[in-house]
């Protein structure tokens, strides 16, 4: 089981379009500034998570560490799109593998897992947001709110048995991922949870079955980049946790 709680998902649950579109004074290249994500750590390495590109900065391999947990997601693509992804898990001298492939039919895209009988449906935009997604042929979904900057503003979470819903403020700040290549419904997939790319969230509100609750995120940015550095937050049992990014160079 990974650590990470959906507030962790900062991600990040922190991508817009198959690339992020950049004005020339968020250019990536401009000043030089590392922009790509390349290592997440919480709490002092307690989890931890890694990006790998390839020369094209194409996001080639996710992995997480969470002590004895190891995940490894291998990205494959064929005429820039994601074709299959792989999955290997080890814990306790266990293996698990997963094995996907997708097929894009428009706005649909359908993930197709060794083993299920159904596919999974992920709707998409033309920029890559995702808008919804549902799980094989069950009532298990997520949908998305957008607001103009193209951030994820809320997320409905439902199921046959609870819905559950997260509402989202952000800052101003280029966000984590604001110039990672990654379609937004990737992002989302393949990690477990990040969803946005403009900005940084900094409040989350989760309502579920008549509960409530607020966690607050407290940012450190670059100087010269605004990328966020760091994030500390505080979940609504009382735990504290503080998130440190490190970035690399795109090509």
């Amino acid at each position: 089981m990974q650590k990470k709680c959906f507030s962790a998902m900062v991600l990040i649950v922190l991508l817009a379009g198959s690339s992020v579109s950049c004005s020339k004074e968020n250019d990536p290249h401009i000043n030089g500034f590392a922009n790509l994500p390349s290592v997440i750590s919480w709490d002092e390495g307690g989890y931890v998570e890694m990006f790998s590109y390839d020369e094209n900065n194409n996001c080639i391999l996710y992995e997480t560490i969470d002590g004895a947990y190891k995940s490894s997601v291998v990205i494959s693509y064929e005429m820039g799109k994601i074709s299959r992804v792989e999955k290997t898990d080890t814990e306790g001298g266990n293996t698990y593998r997963q094995n996907d492939s997708y097929r894009y039919e428009e706005d649909l895209i359908l993930r197709f897992t060794e083993g299920k009988a159904f596919p999974d449906s992920i709707y998409a935009d033309s920029l890559g947001r995702i808008q919804e997604m549902v799980y094989g042929n069950s009532a298990t979904r997520y949908e998305f709110i957008y607001d103009t900057q193209g951030n994820v503003v809320r997320r409905v979470s439902s199921s046959p048995y609870e819905t559950t819903v997260y509402d989202f403020l952000y800052d101003e700040n280029p966000g984590i991922f604001s110039f990672i290549s990654l379609p937004q419904w990737a992002l989302f997939v393949i990690t477990g949870g990040y969803v946005h790319s403009v900005s940084n969230i900094i409040e989350l509100r989760e309502f579920s079955s008549g509960d409530s609750y607020i966690e607050n995120y407290h940012y450190t940015y670059d100087n010269t980049s605004g990328l966020p550095r760091s994030y500390e937050f505080q979940t609504n049992d009382g735990e504290e946790h503080t998130v440190s990014i490190q970035y690399i160079k795109a090509k």
